[in-house]
């Protein structure tokens, strides 16, 4: 994979002096790595909340052991955690190394990156610059990206690595099309962009300066689907974000994008999907998404189809896709005669 970042924990030892019954201190020292063992590794949190923590144990082979992070030498016991966060996603290597043997490697782990990008009119540039996230509808979409990143299996974060998972937030008075990642859409339509030859039967088609949540190599999300705004909010609360979330996994692998939509092609059109199934049911990409937005329980209404928007209701109704979301986001599923997916 192509613009893997990685970064390096070392667990070292020192070479123990040899008793007359032991062989060579070489000997010693490989043994001594050997005996080495790898307790537990773990990467917990995400770029929305206060980064990601990680955590080690590491069963000594020598007495003498200290711990490299971030290739700074800082004397630390075996069992320790490093808070992480790095500018764009980044693996993360535990090694035992004992002298001048080759370094052991124990185990890898991901750190997510992303930030929230909020938006202010400068009358003097007349346009909409990007500035850090901050206010209430930062904070709304903080804790949603949070819920979901923090989610995110080791092989999920993996398809991030060398990667940015950024959100920007639309301000209610402006359009996507006026925010610079996405100024290259005005004028143009969803089905145009999206099936220019009009063959695969695009969904809701509507002008991309009409489109108030979006995912590509970024999420966009209207500032009115977070907080609420008089006259402006629309779907209910964390919906949009939620979704377009959700997009992210098969926008950047495609291997997963094809699995998902065989599992659509089994299910057919006279299935039954999370929301509203016309739009679900159009692609992959929507599929895995708006099931996603059902996985965490955000729907698209507070009045209708919210009892599709649970995990329940996906291991009722579409086990294969849950199963599929399950190598991508660890949370417990439970079906209606009380059988749990892991």
């Amino acid at each position: 994979m192509t613009g893997v970042v990685l970064s390096t924990i070392l667990v070292t030892g020192l070479v123990v002096s040899a008793s007359p019954a032991t062989a060579d201190p070489a000997s010693a020292a490989a043994t001594c790595l050997a005996n080495t063992r790898l307790n537990q590794f773990t990467a917990t949190g995400s770029p929305y909340g206060n980064g990601t923590t990680l955590s080690w144990d590491v069963t000594r082979g020598c007495p003498e052991v200290t711990v490299i992070t971030s290739d700074i030498p800082l004397p630390q016991p075996t069992t320790n955690t490093s808070l992480k966060a790095p500018s764009v996603t980044t693996e993360y290597n535990l090694y035992a190394k004992i002298g001048g043997l080759p370094a052991r490697l124990l185990g890898t782990r991901t750190a997510l990156a992303g930030k929230i990008i909020d938006y202010v009119y400068i009358a003097k540039a007349r346009a909409w610059m990007g500035t850090p996230g901050d206010g209430p509808d930062a904070d709304a979409a903080k804790v949603i990206a949070h819920k979901m990143a923090g989610a995110f299996t080791e092989q999920a974060k993996r398809i991030f690595l060398g990667k940015r998972i950024d959100i920007h937030i639309i301000p209610h008075d402006a359009k996507l099309t006026d925010l610079p990642p996405w100024r290259s859409k005005a004028g143009t339509t969803t089905c145009t962009d999206e099936d220019p030859e009009g063959e695969e039967g695009c969904v809701n088609d509507r002008p991309w300066d009409d489109v108030r949540g979006a995912s590509s190599g970024a999420v966009a999300v209207g500032e009115e689907n977070l907080v609420y705004i008089e006259g402006k909010s629309t779907y209910h609360h964390g919906h949009t974000l939620a979704h377009e979330f959700g997009h992210m996994p098969v926008n950047f692998n495609e291997t997963l994008r094809n699995s998902v939509q065989t599992i659509l092609n089994d299910r057919g059109p006279e299935a039954s999907y999370v929301g509203q199934d016309v739009n679900t049911r159009q692609n992959a990409d929507e599929y895995f998404a708006e099931s996603t937005a059902g996985l965490f329980r955000y729907p698209i209404s507070a009045t209708s189809l919210t009892e599709e928007y649970n995990p329940t209701w996906l291991a009722d109704h579409d086990v294969p896709l849950l199963k599929k979301l399950k190598t991508i986001y660890n949370v417990l599923a439970c079906n209606s005669n009380g059988f749990c997916y892991l």
